[in-house]
């Protein structure tokens, strides 16, 4: 997956550069810290947000002031091996709902809603599954679905093409492609940047020419690799293969978002997960691309909690 980073406030706004905040740890019962960071009112209603792969708990839909005025306390995590969480090197899907769950307790959350992008989608779903009794409903934007279907990958830049095709049979060749990519970033990151906007859409294109998102894209891409790629690989390699649960038994009240434009996670993976989850709605944006969540960020937040 390539990274998903920015801030949007609204539907035409700039993103705004968060405010910084202190990275919170946690360490959990094997051992591992998870880190994170809440933002937005601390009474308010308790989103978990999982950002796309690459990436961190620097990634916001909205800022922290944006939150506030919603009444949300939106809680963004680094997954394991991204940012300042340790790897773990086993985990699966599901493990993950674990780890969100052991969060909930130390912050003393009851019931929260859920919101994945892109390579956090599946993340959500998976707390949607395991933590039913907790998850009050779930948001997938821009989410790739089941890599196992029969043409899974049609419609993706090259890029991901490739890159699901070596974590299904060789995810070890992953660990060069991706630190090539670390070392553009941090060396060049105009340069980065334009040759990853080439093959997008012109929304999600106009979006990355946005100089605040521009320098929000490039420090969360960075942050989220400071502790090397092997996160990042074995990330891809668990989007990759089966899944270890079937979304068809989740029974948490779930959304999907996704643009028809979008041309990283092309459209047809939020019509594969609308229909396969029971009960899901599903609402699919014409001329927004993979960078609809932070165009529409405040109403995907408010119709979580609404």
């Amino acid at each position: 997956m390539r990274p998903d980073v920015g801030a949007s406030t609204g539907r035409s706004d700039p993103p705004h550069r968060a405010p910084a905040t202190p990275i919170l740890r946690l360490r959990l019962s094997d051992g591992r810290t998870l880190a994170y960071a809440t933002w937005g009112d601390p009474s308010g209603a308790p989103i978990f947000f999982f950002h796309g792969t690459p990436s961190s708990r620097l990634e916001l839909p909205i800022d922290d002031n944006a939150c506030c005025a919603l009444g949300i306390r939106l809680i963004t995590l680094d997954r394991p091996g991204f940012g300042a969480s340790e790897l773990a090197p086993r985990r699966t899907l599901l493990d993950w709902a674990d780890d969100v769950r052991a969060v909930a307790d130390a912050l003393r959350i009851g019931r929260f809603a859920v919101l994945g992008v892109s390579g956090g989608g599946p993340h959500a779903a998976a707390c949607a599954r395991r933590l039913g009794d907790r998850v009050s409903r779930a948001g997938l934007v821009s989410s790739v679905s089941s890599l196992q279907r029969p043409g899974a990958t049609e419609g993706m830049v090259p890029f991901n093409r490739v890159e699901f095709a070596l974590a299904r049979r060789i995810p070890l060749a992953l660990r060069p492609v991706y630190a090539a990519l670390a070392h553009s970033v941090r060396r060049n990151p105009d340069s980065f940047l334009q040759r990853f906007a080439a093959p997008l859409g012109a929304q999600d294109r106009a979006i990355l020419a946005r100089p605040d998102f521009r320098s929000r894209f490039v420090e969360t891409f960075a942050e989220s690799l400071g502790r090397g790629v092997a996160g990042y690989v074995h990330e891809v390699t668990l989007l990759a293969r089966p899944w270890g649960f079937d979304p068809g038994d989740i029974r948490v009240p779930c959304v999907v978002w996704h643009g028809s434009e979008d041309r990283l996670i092309p459209e047809h993976h939020g019509r594969h997960l609308a229909a396969v989850i029971p009960g899901c709605a599903a609402t699919y944006h014409p001329r927004d691309g993979h960078f609809l969540l932070f165009q529409r960020g405040a109403e995907i937040l408010k119709a979580l909690v609404s």
